[in-house]
């Protein structure tokens, strides 16, 4: 079993381009995963194919402060959010439209009234839930 790799990078060593050559027996696999960058040097689509055929595509969408915002996949689409602090406040997984996943981080506004609110960056409160089971809140 052999293995080869090679990597492309663009002027300012973004890696652009990796092959894959996988060897078992007497069949031999190229896997080659391509990535594109924005202007600024974020991650922009990631497009992986095996012998030539698709695989699998990631394509990230960041907002107006290069906070990644949105990675889809596929059906399957990562939302992410943050406050004014840029401080990650939630999540959210999806595919076909149906909640697979969700969190949420509070700070200074916690619901559960037990909880004190933390203005230095600590959680004061998390919530998750997945499907259609209710969320808990620790």
């Amino acid at each position: 079993m052999g293995h080869t790799l090679m990597n492309a990078y663009d002027f300012i060593g973004n890696n652009t381009r990796t092959y894959e050559a996988v060897t078992s027996g007497s069949e031999t696999y190229w896997i080659e995963t391509v990535r594109t960058f924005k202007h600024n040097g974020l991650l922009e689509d990631v497009i992986v194919t095996t012998n030539g055929n698709a695989q699998a595509q990631f394509t990230y969408t960041y907002d107006n402060l290069n906070r990644l915002t949105q990675v889809e996949y596929g059906d399957i689409v990562e939302s992410y959010n943050y406050n004014l602090r840029g401080w990650s406040t939630g999540k959210t997984v999806t595919a076909d439209g149906e909640r697979l996943f969700s969190m949420s981080a509070r700070y200074e506004s916690p619901v559960n009234s037990q909880s004190l609110p933390q203005f230095g960056g600590n959680i004061s409160e998390w919530q998750w839930g997945r499907g259609n089971l209710a969320d808990k809140i620790y």
